[in-house]
């Protein structure tokens, strides 16, 4: 226990941030036993039991990198990737509302609008699809 705390650092807002390893850059590693594991599923588990099968471990704080107990929960699979990870709501979101209005009337190209708001083109086109920023608004 001692050897998977000493790997993070808690930040202002609460979160317990993985400090080591990472998978792409989001996700921390763990090696327990010999084996491998995604250091919040390891943290989760140790401290509540098995995940159930069918379940994944959502981060209610959005941070990918957070082992935080009280920071992550465990959802069905479906209810978990349905969940809205994007909008303003999301702490990493370079977007507006506004802005993805702007997107999908526009008539610029994906990469042309990917480089006046800084995201990938493939994000832009996601945005246009209504696979990102598909939760009707409430004004």
């Amino acid at each position: 226990m001692d050897r998977f705390y000493s790997k993070t650092e808690r930040i202002e807002n609460g979160c317990l941030v993985w400090t080591a390893g990472k998978v792409g850059g989001k996700y921390g590693r763990f090696r327990d036993a010999g084996k491998l594991h995604l250091a919040h599923r390891w943290a989760y588990a140790h401290h509540n039991g098995e995940i159930p099968e069918g379940y994944e471990i959502d981060h209610i704080c959005k941070n990918t990198s957070c082992v935080e107990i009280t920071h992550l929960q465990a959802l069905p699979q479906k209810q978990h990737r349905t969940k809205d990870l994007s909008g303003e709501g999301h702490g990493n979101s370079k977007l507006t509302w506004d802005d993805v209005q702007v997107i999908r009337a526009s008539g610029l190209s994906s990469y042309q609008l990917a480089k006046v708001y800084n995201v990938n083109s493939r994000q832009i086109r996601r945005i246009r699809q209504g696979v990102r920023w598909n939760a009707s608004r409430e004004n």
